[in-house]
């Protein structure tokens, strides 16, 4: 019965079973000579107990190791900075390259942008881009909700939703990694891009005496082999209208997107920057002309009215 009370991890238990069972043996062995019968019984019970406490032991700190290990493989938070609006905020979370995003309602077409910058740092945007839908408030993809930050009719206008990925692919090490996608249209002063961050909902768009305007961001310190997402929409001014209740698919043409060979990367936390250098662009429609990659978001090759404004270029 003491080894059962002391335990010992688990050992005075097992000790206090196998002495229990073989006092209790021989007192019913010796004919009412021996007594310490109680005694016996009740060590066999306490070291049951405690085979049960040592088996509730091993389970709960299982549990706790795997728990520890869930939480240590968590996805990241990275944080991107806003080059048009100024503002600094943090990205959705981000995983691995399994857990790369797709547009709300599936994907229409793809574009994917490799670069690599000096010390050998490589990084892919990939821009998707999914099914033109009326424009309305409270239309989701993602985290984002439409009409939180940028202005629309629901009437006329249409949303296509947005997904950019951007990928640190560098082996073993964190980097700095960002992107700078410029987008242009047949109306540029009423195309925006509405994107959702930690920081609230934010529009970028062209102002009435610009050209063109540009996406841009960068996640500071993300991990090897990590995804920094961006969710949106693209608003699309007058597609719809009584002669075109379906929508003017021919306008998807118009709306070109552009992405420029040098990428500077600049952070709001210091006064480095990190050059990166676009390699190739693939993806449907995509022009190579002057150090640059466009493409409209109908997956055809830009016509050359729209493709000599696309540049990278900020709105604020």
């Amino acid at each position: 019965m003491v080894l059962g009370i002391l335990w010992v991890g688990g050992l005075g238990a097992i000790l206090a079973l196998i002495f229990g069972y073989v006092s209790k043996r021989r007192i019913d062995e010796s004919g009412g000579r021996q007594t310490g019968r109680g005694m016996a019984i009740a060590g066999i019970v306490l070291g049951w107990v405690g085979v049960a406490g040592l088996i509730l032991t091993i389970v709960i700190v299982a549990s706790l190791n795997h728990s520890a290990n869930n939480l240590a493989t968590e996805y990241l938070t990275t944080t991107t900075e806003l080059g048009n609006t100024g503002g600094f905020t943090t990205t959705s979370t981000t995983g691995t390259t399994d857990n790369i995003e797709s547009p709300a309602g599936g994907t229409v077409n793809t574009w994917t942008a490799s670069a690599t910058a000096s010390g050998g740092y490589s990084e892919t945007i990939s821009i998707l881009t999914g099914h033109v839908e009326h424009a309305k408030d409270g239309a989701t993809n993602g985290p984002d909700v439409a009409g939180q930050a940028c202005s629309f009719n629901s009437t006329t206008d249409a949303l296509v939703p947005v997904v950019i990925n951007l990928t640190n692919t560098t082996s073993d090490f964190s980097s700095t990694v960002g992107y700078d996608i410029g987008f242009v249209g047949s109306d540029a002063s009423a195309i925006s891009f509405e994107g959702s961050y930690t920081g609230g909902e934010q529009c970028d768009g062209a102002s009435s005496d610009e050209e063109s305007s540009s996406i841009n961001g960068n996640s500071v310190g993300l991990s090897a082999q990590h995804t920094s997402t961006t969710d949106g929409f693209l608003i699309l001014p007058n597609y719809y209208s009584p002669a075109h209740p379906n929508g003017t698919t021919a306008l998807l043409a118009d709306i070109v997107l552009s992405i420029s060979a040098d990428q500077e990367i600049n952070t709001s936390d210091s006064d480095s920057s990190t050059d990166y250098t676009v390699n190739s662009v693939t993806g449907p429609g995509v022009e190579s002309s002057d150090g640059s990659w466009s493409f409209d978001l109908a997956g055809t090759t830009p016509s050359s009215g729209n493709s000599g404004n696309t540049g990278s270029g900020n709105s604020g």
